[in-house]
């Protein structure tokens, strides 16, 4: 083939090209951008605390703490047509949450999570390993379902649980920690805008208790 008809040839292949709708594939899907693994934990965390998008103070009319609640914030795919991520990512005094900002990590969690399509979805299986029952277990536990409420920025009911200290704390307080978690009378039950944690967590929570709380 000639070199100048190559050369048009290849001209007007790269103007076709630019023609093209962009891929669908612009936004790649996220493995940790799934509701029910890291997202709705993030959401509970920060948007659904006293005061904020539960279901008793609704705030702006918004309950965060189920996916029907969030979507009504959401347009599935649009992160930029979405005010759970408009907020979150704005300034001055519409951002939220309104006394800290969310990490980078954090905010694109969420907005690769709405441009995938905002699906009610997990990413790995859930499996129960009570067997671990280490307070680096617990600690994760606590981070994913109690933080947003009990640390330093927010110390509902002047309980910190932001550190082993803290939670051997709260739990040796007539056993407050294990109580709350478990829904006993006559404990406030906790998480306090969510449901209660998923038995293998309460097992693994109650099994540290018993063999004394240790620092591992």
């Amino acid at each position: 083939m000639p070199k100048r008809l190559i050369s048009k040839t290849l001209t007007y292949s790269l103007l076709l090209s630019a023609l093209l709708p962009v891929s669908c594939t612009r936004f790649v899907a996220d493995p940790d951008a799934c509701y029910n693994d890291k997202v709705k934990k993030l959401i509970v965390n920060n948007c659904a605390t006293a005061g904020c998008h539960n279901p008793q103070d609704k705030r702006s009319g918004f309950d965060f703490t189920t996916y029907e609640g969030v979507m009504k914030a959401v347009t599935a795919k649009h992160s930029g047509q979405s005010e759970l991520y408009t907020s979150l990512s704005g300034t001055g005094e519409g951002r939220m949450p309104p006394d800290y900002s969310l990490t980078k990590a954090e905010k694109n969690l969420i907005k690769h999570w709405i441009n995938n399509g905002a699906l009610n979805n997990s990413c790995t299986v859930s499996t129960c390993d009570s067997s671990n029952f280490t307070y680096s277990k617990v600690s994760e536990i606590v981070s994913a379902n109690c933080l947003g409420c009990h640390n330093k920025n927010n110390v509902s009911g002047g309980i910190l649980l932001d550190s082993y200290v803290n939670v051997v704390a709260s739990q040796n307080d007539n056993n407050r920690f294990l109580g709350s978690i478990k829904h006993d009378a006559p404990y406030s039950p906790m998480p306090k805008f969510s449901s209660q944690l998923i038995s293998c967590d309460i097992r693994v929570i109650e099994k540290w208790v018993e063999a004394g709380m240790p620092n591992n």
